[in-house]
């Protein structure tokens, strides 16, 4: 039961990262203004992107929560994969 409510964890910390991918997508369609300019297409994806993304790391401390908990998760995984294996090597 652990086990899955890590794992639910684990791909409820990619939301936001889904979240800034798809409004990059819609500031390419439909224009992002920044500072009176209004950007279009690439430009639009790409500003959004680093200005949003930008906001949930240093403003709202989303991205940086959510990417250490990925990290702490894959590592803890791999290491208790690691270590079954090496048991298993053993017997």
């Amino acid at each position: 039961m652990k086990k899955r409510i890590f794992k639910i964890i684990l791909w409820i910390s990619q939301i936001p990262y889904v979240i800034l991918f798809v409004m990059g997508i819609w500031h390419a369609f439909f224009g992002f203004t920044f500072f009176s300019a209004t950007y279009t297409g690439w430009e639009g994806f790409v500003n959004s992107v680093f200005i949003l993304g930008w906001a949930c790391c240093v403003i709202y401390p989303v991205l940086p929560v959510c990417l250490l908990y990925q990290m702490i998760f894959l590592i803890y995984m791999i290491a208790k994969r690691w270590k079954k294996n090496r048991e298993k090597q053993e017997d």
